[in-house]
């Protein structure tokens, strides 16, 4: 992590932010967090990747761990559990193009969101591999969720307007 990124991880106030970036991205209902399988919760984990990878500084300070069912956030979980929800319902929504883009992807649906996520977070953990193809970024998501080999490469065209090019 360079100086720059670190000095601007610090001076972030996320949780100031966090109730405006869930409401830009419609995500307003609380998840119910005692379920191991709440698709809302897991909508926030995998939007909140898209955006760091997209470049919003805000959210540059979640680390994302693999799992079953997507990219998972240790910190950002603690963020959404003391969140007072009451403060999602009537915040103020941001006006930014990488939450305008990630606020589409979730309404093309969970399988395009989290594939959108798997593209993005392979991409980028290979970016030390010389000549890395957008065919061998494909074939990893679809080994790791076959499901997805549907929506995976336009997942994967929508990240080269949406994500990277920001």
């Amino acid at each position: 992590m360079s100086t720059f990124e670190k000095e601007v991880k610090d001076s972030i106030p996320i949780p100031e932010l966090l109730p405006s970036i869930l409401a830009s991205l419609g995500l307003r209902k609380r998840p119910n967090f005692p379920r191991y399988h709440d698709k809302n919760k897991h909508r926030i984990h995998w939007a909140v990747r898209v955006l760091k990878y997209a470049g919003y500084t805000p959210v540059i300070n979640y680390d994302f761990d693999h799992y079953i069912c997507g990219p998972f956030s240790d910190a950002l979980e603690e963020a959404l559990e003391a969140l007072d929800w009451n403060e999602v319902a009537v915040a103020a929504t941001i006006d930014d193009d990488r939450i305008a883009a990630v606020r589409h992807a979730i309404k093309k649906g969970d399988d395009f969101l989290l594939a959108l996520s798997m593209v993005v977070g392979v991409a980028d953990s290979n970016k030390h591999v010389p000549n890395l193809s957008k065919e061998r970024i494909i074939w990893t998501v679809v080994n790791l969720a076959p499901d997805l080999a549907d929506v995976a490469e336009e997942a994967y065209a929508f990240a080269e307007v949406n994500v990277w090019a920001q």
